[in-house]
């Protein structure tokens, strides 16, 4: 007697595109139907075994084909995402889990406007920009025109943007309720204002 094999899934990026979604990227070599959950790993059953329902019809995937993900409805934290494959026989895959990052805690907007939503922003921020090459570190540096600072940022110092690597930076604005920073056209100082 001769058994299909399971499906094989390939796991690929995961990665935020906003506070509440992320895109999740895999490859199975067998065409069927997916299936998946996305839970906070405080959530995880304490049998350590996950239950996918398989049952009803899934989402169609193809044979060596990358299938991206959006997966919405998530808060900031990190997550936990779950997949089953079934091809067209009903054999399932085993459960693949591939972890979708928290929130970077940043955003560069079209006009080149850098917001800084936390102190985790600033740092998530320079280890993004360390992670491309040379030649993108230096676009998206000279892509920032300005920086806003929301009011739970502390960590902005006269190193965090130096004029030398960013010399498009023109303006910084700070978020009312920030007990660090204040902005005066565009200049930015600490919230007494004795140092620039």
């Amino acid at each position: 007697t001769a058994f299909a094999s399971e499906p094989t899934v390939t796991p690929g990026d995961a990665y935020r595109t906003t506070r509440t979604e992320a895109v999740v990227e895999f490859t199975s070599d067998t065409a069927g139907q997916y299936y998946y959950t996305a839970i906070l790993p405080s959530d995880f059953p304490e049998s350590g075994e996950l239950e996918i329902d398989t049952m009803g019809e899934g989402t169609p995937c193809n044979a060596g084909e990358t299938v991206s993900v959006t997966v919405g409805n998530l808060t900031t934290e990190p997550y936990m995402f779950f997949l089953v494959v079934k091809d067209e026989d009903g054999t399932e895959s085993e459960v693949m889990c591939i972890n979708i990052p928290e929130w970077d805690w940043w955003t560069l907007d079209e006009n080149g406007l850098l917001t800084l939503e936390s102190d985790k922003g600033l740092t998530y921020w320079n280890d993004w920009l360390k992670s491309q090459d040379l030649h993108y570190q230096f676009y998206y540096k000279q892509s920032v025109t300005g920086v806003n600072i929301r009011k739970d940022v502390t960590n902005v110092d006269g190193d965090s943007f130096p004029a030398s690597e960013y010399p498009n930076l023109r303006a910084y604005t700070v978020e009312n309720g920030n007990t660090s920073y204040c902005a005066e056209d565009g200049v930015l100082y600490n919230a007494s204002k004795t140092w620039l």
